[in-house]
């Protein structure tokens, strides 16, 4: 069942997102696609895409042409806002976290990190 939800463009941390993005998450709910379809047609992996959805990862050239054509968004209208002049801002929301999942993530890179490394 293809993912449909949107996210809302109002709501920390989204709201921090250039308006592309909402875009982005739009034409994807109107398509009815999930992140593992758009990844496909990327030739990504689907965390890559929702990454690059919420302004954590950038798309090449050739990713704006498949993307263009996936979710019916003009090349241009991609190009402009995220092309070679825009750069992902990592990390989205406060620090620490306050989603709880989240949160336990980075706890867990918080308390095992060295250990891990």
């Amino acid at each position: 069942m293809p993912e449909s939800a949107t996210v809302s463009s109002s709501t920390s941390p989204y709201s921090e997102l250039p308006p592309i993005f909402s875009k982005l998450f739009e034409a994807k709910a109107r398509k009815g696609l999930s992140f593992d379809a758009i990844g496909k047609a990327l030739s990504k992996d689907e965390v890559w895409v929702a990454a690059a959805f919420y302004g954590q990862a950038k798309f090449s050239q050739e990713d704006f042409g498949k993307l263009s054509e996936v979710l019916d968004i003009s090349t241009a209208d991609l190009v402009s806002p995220l092309g070679d002049h825009w750069w992902p801002n990592r990390g989205l929301g406060p620090i620490p976290p306050t989603d709880p999942v989240i949160y336990r993530l980075y706890e867990g890179v918080l308390v095992y990190g060295h250990a891990i490394k």
